[in-house]
């Protein structure tokens, strides 16, 4: 699979004629065929990260070492047109940039996934302690000649897993 770096690279290399228009919109990401392939890369490249559980920052950091590692090497190759050197690294900016809201964007929506299925893990999870803690201490109510403090506690633990059921129910 093509690395985020190669796929950059060869999209800021592809030396097409844009309109002022095309230019504009592609440098806000707002065309439509603004480098598929760099977009299927960085979707992968954010499913990898989150598997292998790379935070947030972690994932733009990687976007900006990328960038980095890229212009310095540019730097050691020599270039008589400055203008078409110029030209290639706002289209490989802009590719990064690309990438980058796309990983972005999948890195968020893979994480609020797995965040989801915790939460109704743990829900489901929650659900049996509650209801065997309520019927201890509605048995523990119900005992004759309980002490008067004995009861009290036993209807705080009734009041609190009451509460606990319903919160888990949300």
């Amino acid at each position: 699979m093509p690395t985020l770096r190669a796929a950059a690279l060869s999209h800021s290399g592809k030396q097409q004629a844009q309109s002022d228009a095309q230019r504009d919109a592609r440098s806000v990401g707002q065309l439509s065929d603004n480098a598929p392939g760099i977009t299927g890369i960085a979707r992968n490249h954010a499913d990898d990260r989150l598997a292998q559980g790379f935070s947030f920052d972690d994932v733009v950091a990687e976007f900006r070492a990328l960038r980095a590692s890229v212009i310095r090497h540019w730097l050691t190759v020599p270039s008589v047109d400055a203008i078409a050197r110029l030209s290639e690294l706002v289209r490989f900016d802009e590719a990064v940039d690309q990438a980058l809201a796309e990983s972005i964007a999948r890195y968020s929506a893979g994480f609020a996934r797995v965040r989801e299925l915790f939460a109704g893990i743990l829900a489901h999870d929650l659900k049996t302690p509650p209801g065997a803690i309520a019927t201890s201490a509605q048995y523990l109510l119900r005992v004759e000649n309980s002490p008067a403090p004995a009861l009290r506690v036993a209807a705080n633990i009734q009041r609190n897993s009451a509460r606990m059921q319903r919160i888990v129910k949300i």
